[in-house]
């Protein structure tokens, strides 16, 4: 017989007690409340029936209850009973398997382990990818900057300069400077780095070349002391219109001249022609410029002779219609007068 079985006999046998006990207790009251209705004066038919209906409704609940709780015990029990039967169903599966719930718990463990590990693996993967992401995004910027570097270098080297315009050229040199400075700070390491800068240097050297032939740095040290264009003089009440075909620099303590571009020596007038001019000297630059500087003292230059930029022509004097020592130069762009302060700096 099972314990489950020996458990429910002890819990019938002791509803038996208690239905004995309860039998003795009924007479108890019987008796009791038979003493009572008598002294009260009652008939013992009344009596009776009243103390069967009392008895009876307590028996009844007395009974319902009993019933109820032995209900649930056996529930309980039952319960137990499948309990114990799932435990030594689970003892007979580990047993099968030749493992411990210990080793199921150590198993589980490393389950969980190993699933952090590889979520670790997964996250470290996923920024790798990121990173991966991050360098590509990187690569298409640095190939866009090739790309425009490329594509300014293409523009600038193809750019027509012109040579008679300082604007043209002075800007053309400033882009090479800019674009140089960018290639130096992203392409350094780039196959083709030397080759992008010795581009550009040729390029900037092709623009220096064609500076040499531009007429803008002073002829002479002084003071501008007469300037280009109409002047209007009045003399005895009448007022007479003069042009002024160059600009005077005036400096008492006379000094060099210098060519104001490189270029060939065309003609040296060490005679007084009657132009007003005295001694002067022609320049023609080659590129349509064409510079002359008169009331010279002596002349350093002779005719043909190929002239630097910066180089001293000559010696500033007060030859020819001059009030003082001074150096009238002009300046012709393809036989046209320009205005000379355009181009010198004083």
């Amino acid at each position: 017989m099972s314990k489950n079985t020996n458990e429910k006999t002890s819990f019938f046998e002791s509803i038996k007690e208690r239905k004995s006990a309860l039998t003795i207790a009924l007479l108890i009251v019987l008796i009791s409340a038979l003493f009572i209705y008598i002294a009260a004066g009652h008939a013992y038919s009344d009596l009776q029936t009243y103390m069967f209906d009392a008895v009876s409704a307590e028996k009844a609940v007395i009974e319902k209850n009993l019933t109820e709780k032995e209900i649930l015990l056996g529930n309980a029990l039952d319960a137990k009973e499948e309990n114990l039967k799932e435990i030594e169903r689970l003892g007979d599966i580990v047993a099968e398997n030749g493992s411990s719930i210990q080793n199921l718990i150590d198993r589980d463990v490393a389950s969980s382990v190993l699933i952090n590990s590889q979520q670790e693996t997964i996250a470290y993967q996923q920024s790798l990818i990121e990173k991966q992401n991050e360098t590509i995004e990187n690569q298409k910027e640095t190939i866009d900057k090739t790309d425009d570097a490329i594509s300014e270098i293409a523009d600038i080297i193809g750019a027509n300069i012109d040579p008679i315009s300082s604007e043209s050229m002075y800007e053309g040199l400033e882009n090479i400077e800019e674009t140089q400075q960018v290639i130096v700070e992203n392409f350094n390491t780039s196959a083709n780095y030397n080759e992008y800068l010795k581009m550009l240097d040729d390029k900037k050297a092709e623009i220096n070349d064609m500076l040499k032939y531009y007429p803008d740095i002073n002829p002479a040290a002084g003071k501008i002391s007469y300037t280009f264009g109409n002047h209007y003089d009045t003399k005895d009440g009448k007022t007479q219109v003069k042009f002024h075909r160059g600009l005077d620099i005036r400096n008492s303590s006379g000094g060099p001249i210098y060519a104001t571009a490189a270029g060939t020596v065309t003609e040296v007038h060490l005679v007084d022609d009657g132009t007003g001019l005295g001694y002067y000297v022609r320049i023609d630059h080659g590129n349509g410029y064409m510079t002359l500087y008169g009331h010279l003292a002596s002349s350093k230059v002779t005719v043909g002779q190929k002239v630097e930029k910066g180089q001293v022509i000559a010696m500033m004097g007060r030859t020819g219609a001059a009030t003082g020592t001074h150096v009238h130069y002009e300046v012709y762009l393809h036989g046209v007068l320009q205005d000379p302060i355009d181009f010198v700096n004083y």
